[in-house]
């Protein structure tokens, strides 16, 4: 049989002397179940779900008023403009793997959706604050917010 007594803390030989390790395993365990609970508080979270864009997800370029375009640009996607119709500088610039919809239902549609993407996302409760320095930081999906209803945060952000 191994024996463990001389790895472990005294505090802990008294689930080990019996010869089990079992129980041994099961106080790890909680212990490192109580030490998780207390750094990260315990609080389950979720990530967000996407917000859904509906009709405008396949729209690279989508305008309110008009689409201005100066040089050789590229859009690849859909370009539309609704429920403006202005559209200058293509050509040069070039719309591949899209269409253009100039004031037309496509264009109306997507931004009847993308409206209710931003407020979808407006709405949202922010997932994490953001601190003024974000260097060497790994963030996550979610929304962040500055500040709030109260005034600015405590880094001075409206």
């Amino acid at each position: 049989m191994f024996d463990v007594r001389g790895f472990f803390v005294p505090s802990l030989m008294h689930c080990v002397r019996g010869g089990s390790v079992r129980r041994w395993l099961l106080v790890v365990t909680a212990a490192g179940t109580v030490i998780t609970l207390a750094i990260w508080g315990g609080v389950a979270s979720a990530a967000q779900p996407p917000v859904g864009l509906g009709t405008a997800t396949s729209f690279a370029v989508l305008a309110g008023s008009t689409v201005t375009n100066t040089g050789p640009t590229t859009v690849s996607g859909d370009l539309g403009v609704s429920p403006g119709s202005a559209v200058t500088g293509f050509p040069p610039g070039q719309v591949i793997n899209g269409t253009m919809h100039i004031a037309d239902a496509v264009a109306l549609q997507a931004q009847n959706d993308l409206t209710t993407a931003y407020n979808d996302a407006a709405g949202r409760t922010p997932a994490i604050g953001v601190p003024p320095d974000l260097g060497g930081l790994t963030l996550v999906g979610g929304g962040v917010q500055h500040g709030g209803p109260d005034g600015p945060d405590r880094y001075g952000h409206p």
